[in-house]
Formats: structure tokens, sequence, C-alpha cells
């Protein structure tokens, strides 16, 4: 479980990249831009907090065991 939520991550890093240079290059208002920036940016922060509480559970599961 811990290897798909890694595994999710990164093709969440290189969606949130892709995704980005999408914005940039096809939008061209500058409020849907920033708009869409920041919700891509709290997505992948998201993303993130899952993958540290992988990595604590991860890490406790290996000091009980």
């Amino acid at each position: 479980m811990i290897r798909s939520i890694h595994e999710l991550e990164d093709k969440g890093d290189l969606a949130y990249a892709r995704s980005l240079q999408e914005l940039f290059t096809e939008e061209r208002d500058p409020v849907n831009i920033i708009k869409w920036k920041d919700i891509l940016f709290i997505l992948e922060t998201i993303m993130d907090v899952y993958q540290r509480v992988s990595n604590t559970v991860e890490g406790i599961v290996v000091k009980s065991s």
C-alpha cells in the first residue's frame, strides 16, 4: 500500500508539471492562469501531504515489527 501511494504521488508530480506547462502555454486570461495555478498548487500540496503521512505510517510499522 505504501508503494502505491508513492507511485501515485510520483504520477501526480508529473501531472502537476504537465498541467502547469499546458496552463502557461494555452491559457491567455491572466485571471484564469492565477486561479488554476493556485488550484494545481493546492492539489500538489495535498499529494505531498499524503506521501508524508505514508512515510510516517511506514516508519511506525517498521519500528513496531
